[in-house]
């Protein structure tokens, strides 16, 4: 059931140019007739893979008074949808956890997606401490409802490396705090994988569901921000956890092709745009009506 006058509650990093985190979580959702609610962890010049960056983690005491002033903003009668990403601070990770437990325990969450951004093959690794991610796999994965974690982070929750269905779901059962969670593997390549395609694989109940994308020869920042917004947006607004990420698969699609053709590996607002255009004729051309909320 759509509402409409629910909120997305966006608790991850701010950048001054460029579109990572709340910047990408705030366009896309936007893009889709949805409001959200930003809470910035850090607010940074730009992405951190560029050299030059500037900017610092938000104090903590800062982020506890945005905490209080969104809190008392929210309306408690109707259901929001919570969304973490990026936090390196364990002092943020503590504040965030108890209150979206506090929200949860009010009935005013829901969804809770989590989703882990500590690191991806890109990079070779973490891009946050380990006892960072620690503490947030300790304090905020017990609470969500969905994850939303790429290869290289299930792989690291779950100790173990996966190339098939069958080992994913053998690691899967050492870990039984994973169990009653909705599980988006973003960016996957199994043993079977077609060449020149990646999969979304979707986990619930230990049924492993498998979504397809051509692979874009490129690596852009924020593409894995936008996944997790946009699956939020779409069961925002009505559409099964299934149908959400076939829509936000073949978004990204659409964006990363742009954004290829354009000889970049950055995406931009153009970008964005016109994969909405482009979903928008899809939906008409499939039969469907455009969705004034979608």
């Amino acid at each position: 059931m759509k509402d409409k006058d629910a909120k997305i509650v966006s608790v991850q990093s701010l950048v001054s140019t460029g579109y990572v985190g709340n910047n990408m979580a705030m366009f896309a959702a936007q893009l889709h007739a949805s409001d959200v609610c930003m809470l910035p962890t850090v607010l940074l010049s730009s992405a951190t893979d560029n050299p030059d960056y500037r900017g610092d983690v938000i104090a903590a005491e800062l982020f506890s008074e945005l905490v209080i002033g969104m809190d008392l903003g929210l309306d408690k009668t109707i259901s929001h949808y919570f969304i973490t990403g990026y936090i390196s601070a364990v002092a943020l990770v503590d504040t965030t956890a108890v209150w979206i437990s506090s929200c949860k325990d009010s009935g005013c969450v829901a969804y809770y997606i989590y989703d882990p951004v500590f690191g991806d093959f890109r990079t070779s690794g973490l891009y946050l401490s380990e006892d960072a991610v620690a503490h947030s796999l300790k304090m905020l994965l017990p609470l969500c409802d969905i994850m939303t974690p790429n290869h290289f982070e299930m792989e690291y929750i779950l100790r173990g490396k996966f190339e098939t269905q069958e080992e994913l779901s053998e690691l899967l059962t050492h870990f039984p705090l994973l169990k009653d969670k909705k599980i988006i593997i973003t960016g996957a390549h199994l043993r079977d994988t077609p060449e020149g395609y990646l999969e979304n694989l979707l986990v619930i109940d230990g049924h492993i569901e498998r979504f397809m994308a051509a692979r874009i020869p490129i690596e852009a920042v924020g593409t894995g921000d936008l996944f997790t917004a946009l699956v939020t947006v779409e069961l925002k607004n009505g559409r099964s956890i299934s149908e959400s990420i076939n829509y936000t698969t073949e978004f990204i699609s659409a964006v990363l092709s742009r954004v290829n053709a354009r000889d970049s590996t950055e995406i931009r607002a153009e970008d964005l745009l016109y994969a909405k255009e482009k979903m928008n004729v899809l939906q008409i051309y499939k039969g469907g009506k455009i969705d004034e909320n979608s």
